[in-house]
């Protein structure tokens, strides 16, 4: 992992902030990082262009981290909602195929399937493009948020925001066991646009920072009305493990459903 005043940040949440799982009251929000997603959804084109978004198809080069080696690819994603996904990546001599409705999901390659359950999958919010997903996700009202402090780093001062994704599925709620998400989202102070996203779940370890999924926007540019990033890079295990350079963002109604 690239050492950063963030990273090293990160690493001391658990000391300051407790258990990070149930850091943010279900139902509540904080009037401060409240302002603070408002300015960033303006600064990212505001509530009409990012409501006016349909289904969001992305499409570029992606190269895969290994251990011994990485693996370049042609990618196609399609977001709908900000929950739903289905991901197709090209490399020379292999097809992979990911897809989610929201609530399961599975993997197809040459070598098989490999199913996702639910408690994996759902409420979950697509990292890819923090437009098509944190933004169109705070958009739908069942969010709380919490603000966990400025952070000052060598480019620039940034605000930590954490954001508990509350499930409205009828199910699981009544069956007691609703899948609450919880994200930290790190937004610059001075431009209101999104830098990362760390997603902090039961699929994690709240006291080991450096196992949660990180993703990192940079390179944004003008779509339509609204600035959407064409950098996009994961970091997991103290490591970068995926890197998505875009070549095109398009605002599509995508035919058919997506079944995993």
């Amino acid at each position: 992992m690239i050492e950063t005043t963030f990273t090293r940040f990160l690493v001391v949440l658990p000391l300051l902030f407790g258990s990070l799982k149930g850091s943010v009251p279900a139902g509540q929000t904080d009037p401060q990082a409240d302002a603070i997603l408002l300015a960033s959804l303006e600064a990212h084109g505001g509530r009409g262009a990012v409501e006016a978004l349909r289904d969001a198809v992305l499409s570029g080069e992606s190269r895969v981290y290994l251990a011994e080696r990485t693996v370049d690819s042609q990618v196609r994603i399609e977001i709908r909602s900000w929950d739903q996904i289905r991901t197709v990546a090209d490399a020379a001599g292999s097809r992979q195929e990911f897809v989610s409705d929201g609530r399961f999901a599975s993997n197809l390659s040459g070598e098989g399937r490999q199913a996702f359950t639910e408690r994996r999958t759902a409420n979950r919010i697509v990292p890819y493009n923090p437009v098509a997903g944190i933004l169109r996700a705070y958009l739908q009202d069942k969010v709380s948020l919490e603000f966990l402090g400025r952070e000052r780093r060598s480019d620039g001062e940034f605000d930590l925001v954490a954001i508990r994704l509350l499930d409205s599925d009828a199910r699981r709620i009544e069956e007691g066991r609703p899948l609450d998400r919880t994200y930290h989202v790190l937004i610059d102070a001075g431009t209101a646009l999104i830098r990362e996203m760390l997603e902090v779940s039961d699929d994690w370890d709240s006291d080991r920072p450096d196992l949660w999924e990180r993703w990192v926007y940079s390179d944004y540019r003008k779509f339509d009305d609204m600035l959407v990033p064409y950098k996009v890079e994961m970091y997991r295990y103290g490591h970068r493990n995926l890197e998505i350079q875009l070549d095109s963002f398009a605002s599509e109604v995508l035919e058919g459903e997506f079944k995993p």
